[in-house]
């Protein structure tokens, strides 16, 4: 089904081309709109082609929408207003890509293309017309992208994020290599789906997509889905256009097979673990549609089938990559037929774990699935008694762990440093609900289990300072710090206008303090900049 021939190919100009980063990102902007449905909000971008508004976005921010709505900014500087209606065109099974037709206004009335090209509407509404980068144009690493969009920390306003190109993934179409997906470092965050990247002359580039929250590093980075290849898959013939057709099984994972490497069979207690089994992950089938922790792509067949003989207490199941950098994904159905899926087990991995408690009798099937479309790796499956043994680390963690190494690095510094202030650049939150960790009634929001950065102190603390500034004003960070003391001494905002946090440290000795940035939100990653200051004066 041919629909989009030349969407991507327009050469109409949309801004000249100029010098990096130098483009007018308010001339773009009314193009990127906010996408609403039932059940949430995300993002997406209009483009023309004959007289007919498309509107291009993620599969799984419109899953099962078979008509939504879309807010369009009708100032650049004030939020996006809801405006229009549109309705599925189609959808890929195997991309998270939708395109959705714009059909009428709040009142009724039919929109046409040149009527909003000419800010001919009503409204007032003029729609730009969006640049695409050439097809075979292949981004590196280091080129500065931009992206835009509307997370929900922002509610209805749109948001401008830079970053560079941090990897770039090739792609097989038929007998052609073109660019498939790219990450970035850009700040991405819940709400950014199926907005646009631009490159340095504001051209799209790509469709933000995911976030990767867990690196080995402790860094994230964001899944930009390249233009060339979401060309190509809406220019294919494999394009679904009624959601009934998309369902949990129905062409996609085989619930009805044994486990293509093997089965094993576990009774109480301890009856038929520890077990280890080796796994080849991958696969092309989208399993995002599954539920909302499932992503990545599975085999149809099962990898793995694992039978309960008899009520079975909470067993630990992890996938362990023989290369740390693959990231692999768990997909299990029950014997009720329930799924349950984990992408990451913590921070520091990009191995899947899950914890299945009270485990009934009956077939669990198990899919070793990759985060990225057609990859494919050898790893190890293992079971354990979750109560028994520590092997197996759970998705969600015990707590926050001052022993353990921070992501962000360590300092040595004493009463009177110079530089004052030291900074330390950070991205906040994590897995770890600080509030329910009995840390104390000023500790909120969400970490990563380990610190964030870590500061040895020689002095007295009575004018110790200690505050995180994001780099996107308005985003809301908490800090936690474990001071030398062995004290939790935490903060959501330093003061009634602002949502920045700040710790002032008067009764500490010296030592070992350990810090988290954490995030309000629990979708929110924020990157911003860490401050340890002794000026009576410093504020967030």
């Amino acid at each position: 089904m041919k629909i989009l021939t030349l969407l991507f190919c327009y050469a109409t100009l949309l801004v000249p081309a100029v010098h990096a980063q130098s483009f007018d990102v308010n001339a773009i902007a009314p193009a990127i709109v906010q996408v609403q449905t039932p059940t949430g909000a995300g993002s997406g971008s209009l483009m023309v082609e004959g007289d007919q508004v498309l509107l291009m976005t993620n599969r799984h921010v419109v899953s099962g929408e078979r008509s939504v709505t879309i807010a369009v900014l009708l100032d650049v500087n004030e939020p996006a207003v809801t405006l229009f209606y549109a309705d599925l065109l189609v959808f890929s099974r195997a991309y998270d890509l939708a395109l959705y037709r714009v059909t009428s206004d709040m009142e009724g009335k039919p929109v046409s293309a040149a009527e909003l090209l000419a800010g001919e509407h009503p409204s007032g509404y003029v729609l730009p017309r969006l640049e695409f980068a050439p097809l075979d144009r292949v981004m590196n690493r280091g080129d500065t992208i931009a992206l835009l969009g509307y997370p929900g920390l922002a509610e209805n306003d749109l948001v401008f994020t830079t970053g560079i190109i941090s990897s770039v993934q090739m792609h097989e179409v038929g007998d052609d290599r073109v660019a498939g997906w790219y990450l970035t470092n850009a700040e991405m965050s819940a709400g950014n789906s199926g907005g646009v990247a631009l490159d340095e002359q504001g051209r799209v580039i790509g469709i933000p997509t995911a976030v990767h929250t867990e690196q080995r590093t402790g860094g994230r980075l964001g899944s930009l889905l390249a233009s060339p290849l979401a060309s190509r898959v809406l220019e294919g013939d494999d394009l679904l256009t009624d959601w009934d057709d998309y369902t949990s099984t129905k062409g996609l994972l085989a619930t009805d097979q044994s486990g293509r490497f093997g089965e094993h069979s576990i009774g109480g207690g301890m009856l038929g673990m520890p077990y280890r089994t080796v796994i080849v992950a991958g696969g092309s089938n989208d399993v995002s549609g599954l539920g909302s922790d499932c992503v990545g792509h599975a085999a149809t067949q099962p990898d793995f089938l694992l039978t309960v003989t008899e009520p079975t207490e909470a067993t630990a199941l992890r996938f362990s990559a023989d290369d740390a950098s693959d990231d692999a994904v768990l997909v299990v159905q029950d014997p009720a037929g329930n799924w349950i899926c984990n992408d990451d087990a913590g921070p520091g991995t990009l191995d899947p774990a899950l914890q299945l408690n009270q485990m009934a009798p009956g077939d669990y099937r198990i899919w070793v699935g990759s985060y990225h479309h057609d990859a494919f790796f050898n790893g190890e499956l293992s079971l354990a008694l979750a109560d028994a043994t520590r092997a197996v680390p759970m998705p969600e963690n015990d707590g926050l762990e001052w022993q353990e190494a921070p992501y962000f690095g360590e300092v040595v510094l004493e009463r009177f440093f110079i530089p004052d202030p030291h900074t330390v650049t950070v991205t906040s939150g994590g897995p770890v609900n600080v509030q329910e960790g009995g840390y104390g009634d000023d500790c909120v929001g969400y970490a990563s289990r380990r610190p964030d950065a870590r500061l040895h102190w020689s002095g007295s603390t009575q004018d110790l300072r200690i505050y995180f500034v994001p780099d996107n004003p308005g985003d809301d960070t908490t800090l936690i710090v474990n001071t030398s003391n062995a004290d939790w001494v935490c903060n959501d905002d330093a003061h009634g206008s602002t949502l920045n946090p700040k710790v002032h440290l008067t009764e500490a000795g010296p030592g070992q303090f350990d810090i988290w940035v954490g995030s309000y939100s629990r979708s929110d990653m924020i990157s911003g900049t860490l401050y340890i200051t002794e000026l009576g004066d410093a504020a967030p």
